[in-house]
């Protein structure tokens, strides 16, 4: 079965060369690359040109100005022959067997349509931030029941049916963040889903990263998507813990956000010595 993973870029020179090499390891091969170049201005598209010679699998769409993650993602969509999808974004890393166990997946069950894994948060040099354990929910019932608590979903974790975008829609363009949110509880209600209980992404969290650089934004566009489907998931999400720290975040001044980033890999290491 044949898998397109989507890897849009802008500026990504920094990390891209790590997360490519993550997807051209893959176990599993029988994928099309396709690399969405939102208008890069730095030495991303030399880096883009090098892979291509290395290896026929990937296919680079230069955008002919700089258009932004979610049309970026909607042009992959539109170029993809694979009947599964796959994300990963410039600056995280993939496990080796992440492609190889999803594809297991979704041949055991063809009533399944949308696949995450847990993940490892890494911080600007690689380095283990911590292990994500804040969401304990991996089946379709307990994700069904929670996912409008907090995205339970790391975005380059997930894989997908194709026919899932085309009879639901793709990405809303009218979310400039948190796009992918919005696209889980459209479907969510609707068909089956799952998350690994195994990190099979190394989640990359850094100043420059759009989490640090837009918090509030993310925070404004994933109440928006809350409001917009809670005559299907009902109003207990805005009761949450989650909830309530996005609240915070989204009022927070984004300085102390991003200090906060930075400390955390520090205090990490540090309970580890101890």
């Amino acid at each position: 079965m044949l898998v397109t993973t989507i890897l849009p870029v802008y500026n990504g020179e920094c990390y891209i060369s790590q997360a490519l090499t993550s997807v051209l390891g893959q176990t599993y091969t029988n994928q099309e690359i396709l690399v969405i170049n939102d208008g890069s201005t730095d030495s991303t598209k030399q880096i883009l040109d090098d892979f291509c010679m290395r290896d026929n699998r990937i296919k680079v769409i230069d955008n002919p100005q700089k258009l932004k993650v979610v049309k970026s993602l909607n042009i992959g969509l539109k170029h993809a022959k694979g009947d599964l999808i796959a994300r990963i974004d410039a600056d995280d890393i993939w496990m080796p067997e992440k492609l190889e166990l999803q594809v297991k997946m979704f041949n055991e069950d063809m009533d399944l349509h949308l696949l995450g894994t847990a993940k490892y948060i890494i911080d600007e040099r690689g380095r283990l931030v911590n292990q994500n354990s804040y969401f304990p929910y991996f089946s379709d019932t307990d994700i069904k029941r929670n996912i409008h608590k907090a995205n339970l979903f790391t975005h380059s974790s997930v894989m997908f049916r194709r026919s899932m975008v085309e009879k639901f829609g793709f990405y809303d363009e009218d979310f400039l963040n948190s796009e992918d949110y919005e696209l889980w509880l459209r479907i969510t209600n609707k068909v089956k889903v799952g998350i690994l209980n195994k990190p099979l992404v190394k989640y990359r969290v850094h100043s420059k990263s759009v989490t640090s650089l837009r918090i509030q934004q993310q925070m404004y566009y994933a109440i928006k998507a809350r409001f917009r489907y809670a005559k299907y998931y009902g109003i207990k999400g805005f009761f949450s813990k989650y909830f309530l720290k996005e609240l915070l975040q989204l009022f927070l001044p984004v300085q102390i956000d991003q200090l906060a980033i930075r400390i955390k890999p520090s205090t990490y290491r540090l309970k580890k010595r101890f």
